[in-house]
């Protein structure tokens, strides 16, 4: 992968991060980069090796776990 993409998909690592508990699908990740769909998929599933909406579930799932844990309220 190359640098450049590689930067964005670190860029948008944080993004999704930051902005979990927002609904987020992968054409609104792929229009805020300036990717087209097919080759935002791509590019995540070369650098993360799943494809967004997973990797943005098990990330929900392990904020919901680590709240659980630490005994504080999931909703």
């Amino acid at each position: 992968m190359e640098m450049h993409s590689q930067n964005i998909m670190e860029t948008c690592e944080a993004y999704i991060k930051t902005h979990l508990s927002d609904p987020l699908t992968a054409g609104q990740l792929s229009q805020k980069f300036g990717y087209s769909l097919y080759h935002f998929a791509h590019l995540f599933r070369a650098y993360f090796g799943q494809p967004p909406g997973v990797y943005i579930r098990i990330l929900r799932l392990e904020q919901v776990a680590e709240a659980i844990e630490q005994g504080k309220p999931v909703a």
